[in-house]
């Protein structure tokens, strides 16, 4: 029992002349009640309620015995056993929402790993015009590195690597995602 609860008890214990069959309740301890009952009634815990509902009409040790027998039947808040038990039944069966993977080339990431990307050129040692991507850009010195971070995706033509950009758009304004052009 919380030690502050324990002491009012002992102290009423001591103030009490005669054994009394209710004990009296206090302005505040009333108040407690009133907000239990509003935490039951949104549990769903409509037995449980029923017996504070009209918990000084009988012995407290009555309302005691009938809270913790109630609390013995129901060992899952606001439902049956059986009904508990097949919710967590059924809620292992469902499916996992996992979420969404990107391909680009031979790279696959997930859509949250995807931090941002940086165009570039650049000419190979054979001459050959190369346009790539940078996946999470980061420098050197920064003081965490993201995963995928530096990552370079590259291509011979530029459409190839523009249509890879447009998809990747297309994703993200599907999920919601809204582009700010600083540029416009």
């Amino acid at each position: 029992m919380n030690q502050f609860l324990k002491s009012a008890s002992d102290r009423f214990n001591k103030v009490k002349e005669k054994e009394y069959l209710i004990a009296p309740l206090s302005e505040i301890d009333c108040e407690i009640f009133i907000e239990l009952g509003q935490i039951l009634k949104k549990a769903g815990c409509k037995e449980a309620l029923d017996i504070l509902k009209n918990y000084k009409e009988y012995k407290d040790s009555e309302v005691r015995d009938n809270l913790l027998q109630w609390n013995i039947d129901n060992p899952f808040l606001g439902k049956s056993s059986a009904g508990a038990i097949h919710d967590v039944i059924e809620s292992e069966k469902e499916e996992v929402d996992y979420p969404p993977m990107l391909k680009v080339g031979d790279l696959m990431l997930k859509v949250n790993h995807l931090l941002g990307l940086e165009q570039y050129e650049t000419v190979d040692s054979e001459g050959n015009e190369k346009y790539g991507l940078i996946i999470n850009p980061t420098p050197e010195q920064a003081k965490s590195i993201p995963m995928y971070a530096n990552k370079r995706i590259e291509w011979f033509s530029e459409e190839d690597r523009n249509k890879v950009i447009s998809n990747l758009k297309s994703v993200y304004e599907e999920n919601n995602t809204e582009f700010i052009d600083l540029m416009e």
